[in-house]
């Protein structure tokens, strides 16, 4: 659970906000590649570990709702298509049944599946306009 709260999302949230806040300013034209570069750290040690497993410990527990809900963050990007192993795994948690049921009936009615992708046009607790 700590690895999804303090070593994955503050790198995901950092490249999210450029990307959603600041894309074209120039700092942040000459910031993003680093903060990608810490991103892709963090999400290459996260796959090496899932590499062969389906859930983090074994079987589906709360980290894996945590670690699912900080994989969608940057969803509209190809951060986590590129990454194969990463992509399964939270397809795969995303249809869980208690995933489903901790993101609420608002996000089951308004995610809808298309061609086995996560949920389309519509981030959880955002409230940001998919791209």
């Amino acid at each position: 659970m700590f690895a999804a709260l303090n070593s994955i999302k503050p790198r995901i949230q950092n490249l999210a906000a450029i990307d959603l806040f600041h894309a074209n300013e120039e700092w942040a034209k000459t910031r993003r590649p680093e903060e990608f570069k810490f991103a892709q750290r963090r999400l290459t040690a996260l796959s090496d570990w899932l590499d062969g497993r389906d859930y983090l410990d074994g079987r589906f527990t709360v980290a894996d709702l945590l670690m699912t809900t900080v994989l969608r963050i940057p969803r509209d990007t190809d951060v986590i298509a590129q990454m194969p192993v990463l992509r399964a795994y939270r397809l795969r948690c995303e249809t869980r049944p208690a995933f489903q049921e901790s993101v609420g009936p608002s996000d089951s009615r308004l995610c809808r599946r298309s061609a086995g992708d996560s949920c389309l046009n519509y981030r959880v607790g955002t409230g940001f306009s998919p791209r």
